[in-house]
Formats: structure tokens, C-alpha cells, sequence
């Protein structure tokens, strides 16, 4: 899978977590809880939360962040799992005007 890199660009409109969530979970070949769910968003947010506009953010960098999170709360998931997440997670973001090439 391939690095990806965006930025965070200047934008009020709010991320709805139920939304991105659904989302994800059309995508995904595998079942996702909604207690993994919230767990993920909760890291997202932190993670998403501690960085500046116009900040450089990497996909990967972002998964480990939240796999490391979900290990702390004792939530069983692969890191290949958590990046996929990550993926359509940012792939919404994209989509919502939330991220952008850097």
C-alpha cells in the first residue's frame, strides 16, 4: 500500500463521526464493531485534532497512531486493519473537502 500524504486545509464544516463511520464500513471486507469504531474515532480525533492547519499528515503515520491507541484500550485489531480504516477514513475526509494533495 502506498504512503499517502495531504494536508489539512482551512475548512469549518464538521467531520460527523456516525457518517464517516457508515462509510467506512461499506467498504470494508470485514466486520467492524461499533466499540472498535469508537475507540478508532476517539484516536482520530486526537490525532486530527493536534495538528494545524495546513499541516502535512501521512496515512501511515496516522494508523500507528491510532493502532497504538487501540492497543492501549486493549481493542484487538492488525495494523493492516487499522490502515485500511485510516485509508477510508481519509478517502472521505477527501472526498468531504477535509483533506487535500499535498
Amino acid at each position: 500500500m502506498q504512503t499517502k500524504m495531504r494536508s489539512i486545509p482551512l475548512n469549518s464544516n464538521p467531520i460527523v463521526s456516525e457518517s464517516v463511520y457508515e462509510y467506512v464500513c461499506s467498504k470494508l471486507s470485514f466486520p467492524l464493531t461499533i466499540d472498535q469504531w469508537r475507540v478508532i474515532d476517539v484516536a482520530m480525533g486526537a490525532y486530527w485534532n493536534n495538528r494545524v492547519i495546513g499541516a502535512i499528515i501521512c496515512s501511515e503515520d496516522n494508523a500507528r497512531y491510532i493502532y497504538k491507541h487501540c492497543m492501549k484500550q486493549k481493542v484487538i485489531i492488525s495494523f493492516e486493519r487499522v490502515l485500511e480504516i485510516t485509508d477510508l477514513i481519509w478517502e472521505y475526509l477527501e472526498n468531504k473537502g477535509r483533506l487535500t494533495d499535498f
